[in-house]
C-alpha cells in the first residue's frame, strides 16, 4: 500500500471527505460550510487530509436515481478548488488527497485522473487507492490507514467493516482506520486477532473505524435517497499529543467551531 511520511508539529490534523465540488445545486452552500474550517486550519497551521469525492461526477445511472441536474464543467473545478483551499495549498497544509468513487467515474468515462493532475500542479501527495499516512510528532510515530471506501450503503455497518478488512490486509498496526464515502460520522469498533507465539495464545485487540461526515451542503433528494439522516457535518479532528504529555496518546474528536471541539 502506498505510504506517505510527514512531520506534524502541531500533533493535530483535520479530515474532510465528500465535498462534491461541482455539484451545481450545492456549490455555494458547500463552500460556505468549508470556509470557516479552512480559516481555522490556516490560522492554527493544522494540516488537512482529503478523503475522496472532492469533485462531483454524474453518470447516467446516478442522474436517473438522484434527479441531479447539472454538474460544473471540469475545467472550472480546478479554479473552484484553488479558491476554497488556496490558503492551505500556499502554506503546504494539505498533507494528502485520496481519490474517491466520483473521481474514478471520471477516470472510467474520460480516462483522465483529475486529482492526479491537480495534485501534480499543486505539489500535494496523492493516492488513487488507500494510503498509509505516517505522522511523526516529536519523538512519537502515529500510523493512519486511510481510504475513501466503496460498495456499501451509508447506513450499512457491515459494508463499512468489509472496507476496513481490506485495509487490514495491508496494515494491522494503525492507530486509526479512517474512511469517507458512507456520508455519516461515527466510530465502529472491531477486533483484530493477533498470535502471541511466545506465550502460545491468541489476543483480541480492539480497533476502531472512523467514518467521516460529508462536507457537501446537502439538500433535497440526494440526501434523502442516498444518505437518510446525517447526524453531523462536523469534520473529524485527530489529536496526537504524546509530545505534550510525554506518553503516547491518540484522540478522535469533532472540530466544532461554535464550541471549539466536541468529543466523540
Amino acid at each position: 500500500m502506498y505510504s506517505v511520511h510527514k512531520e506534524n508539529k502541531k500533533g493535530k490534523a483535520v479530515i474532510l471527505s465528500d465535498l462534491h465540488l461541482g455539484y451545481d445545486e450545492q456549490n455555494q452552500k458547500t463552500i460556505k460550510r468549508l470556509m470557516p474550517i479552512i480559516d481555522y486550519c490556516d490560522k492554527h497551521n493544522i494540516p488537512v487530509i482529503l478523503l475522496g469525492d472532492i469533485f462531483e461526477c454524474n453518470t447516467l445511472s446516478s442522474l436517473n436515481r438522484f434527479g441531479i441536474t447539472a454538474t460544473t464543467q471540469l475545467n472550472n473545478i480546478f479554479d473552484m478548488f484553488k479558491k476554497v483551499f488556496g490558503k492551505l495549498v500556499k502554506k503546504k497544509l494539505i498533507d494528502l488527497i485520496v481519490s474517491g468513487n466520483h473521481e474514478k467515474r471520471i477516470i472510467k468515462v474520460g480516462n483522465y485522473d483529475i486529482l492526479e493532475t491537480l495534485c501534480k500542479e499543486l505539489d500535494i501527495d496523492y493516492s488513487e487507492k488507500g494510503c498509509v499516512l505516517v505522522y511523526r510528532v516529536g519523538n512519537y510515530v502515529y500510523i493512519l490507514a486511510l481510504a475513501h471506501g466503496t460498495k456499501g450503503s451509508p447506513s450499512d455497518e457491515e459494508g463499512a467493516l468489509r472496507q476496513v478488512r481490506k485495509l487490514l490486509r495491508n496494515v494491522e498496526n494503525a492507530d486509526g482506520y479512517i474512511m469517507g464515502h458512507f456520508h455519516k460520522t461515527g466510530i465502529i469498533p472491531f477486533n483484530v486477532l493477533r498470535v502471541d507465539a511466545r506465550n502460545r495464545k491468541i489476543n483480541s485487540v480492539r480497533k476502531f473505524l472512523v467514518s467521516v461526515a460529508p462536507s457537501i451542503g446537502y439538500e433535497g433528494t440526494y440526501v434523502e435517497d442516498s444518505v437518510g439522516s446525517i447526524p453531523s457535518h462536523l469534520p473529524v479532528m485527530l489529536s496526537m499529543e504524546g509530545h505534550k504529555h510525554k506518553t503516547r496518546s491518540f484522540f478522535v474528536s469533532y472540530l466544532n467551531l461554535d464550541n471549539d471541539r466536541k468529543g466523540m
